[in-house]
C-alpha cells in the first residue's frame, strides 16, 4: 500500500477556501479550488444534510452562555491523501438537541461528499473543533471543547483513525471552569488523555 501524501499547508500547490450557506437554515458547503499557478478559482457547491444557525445557546452549571460568540463558520480544515475535511459548529436541530460540530469528508477529486461523521451528544454540547492529519494520511487529530448540566466548558482531544473503526475517539481533558468573558481557567484532574 503506498504511502499517503499529506502535505503541510505551506507545500500545498492548491488552496481550499470555504463557505457556509448564509442562512439559518444550512445544507450545502461551497469549495473553491485555487491552484498555486493559477489566477483562476474554481468553486463547487457540496450538498449535505442540513444543519442549523442561529442564536446558540447553552447554559454551563453556572449559568454562563459559553457559546454565545459561536457561529457558523468553518473552524477546523484539513487536506489529506484526496479527502478534503471541514468542521463547524452547528446549532442544535432535528435529532440533535445541543449545538454541535458539523463535520464533512469530501472527495478531493470530484468534490462529492464522502461521509458526515458529526461529534455530536443526546447530553451535551460540543462546539469550537480544529483537526489535523498526521504523516500517515487519514489520521486526523481533533481539539474542541465540551459541556454537559453538570460540567463545566473543557478541552477534548480525539483522533479518528484505523484503531477507531471510523469513529471519532476523544478523551476529555482538564475540566475548566467557564467565564462570562468566554475565557476558561484549567484545574488539574485525573485523566488519562491520548495523543
Amino acid at each position: 500500500m503506498p504511502t499517503p501524501q499529506v502535505k503541510p499547508a505551506s507545500l500545498m500547490n492548491r488552496a481550499y477556501p470555504t463557505t457556509a450557506s448564509n442562512g439559518r437554515k444550512m445544507d450545502r458547503i461551497r469549495v473553491w479550488a485555487w491552484p498555486e499557478d493559477s489566477r483562476n478559482l474554481s468553486a463547487s457547491d457540496v450538498d449535505m444534510s442540513q444543519w442549523d444557525s442561529g442564536d446558540y445557546r447553552l447554559a454551563g452549571p453556572d449559568g454562563t452562555n459559553w457559546s454565545s460568540r459561536t457561529d457558523y463558520r468553518i473552524t477546523g480544515a484539513w487536506v489529506a491523501d484526496g479527502e478534503l475535511g471541514f468542521m463547524w459548529t452547528s446549532n442544535a436541530g432535528g435529532r440533535r438537541p445541543h449545538p454541535y460540530v458539523k463535520v464533512a469528508r469530501i472527495n478531493e477529486d470530484s468534490m462529492t461528499l464522502i461521509d458526515e461523521p458529526d461529534i455530536w451528544s443526546q447530553n451535551a454540547t460540543f462546539a469550537y473543533p480544529e483537526s489535523c492529519p498526521n504523516n500517515r494520511g487519514r489520521h486526523i487529530g481533533i481539539t474542541l471543547f465540551y459541556s454537559a448540566p453538570n460540567t463545566p466548558p473543557s478541552h477534548v482531544i480525539g483522533v479518528r483513525d484505523d484503531y477507531s473503526n471510523g469513529q471519532w475517539s476523544r478523551r476529555l481533558g482538564p475540566t475548566g471552569r467557564g467565564t462570562t468573558s468566554g475565557e476558561i481557567t484549567y484545574h488539574a484532574v485525573n485523566t488519562r488523555l491520548i495523543a
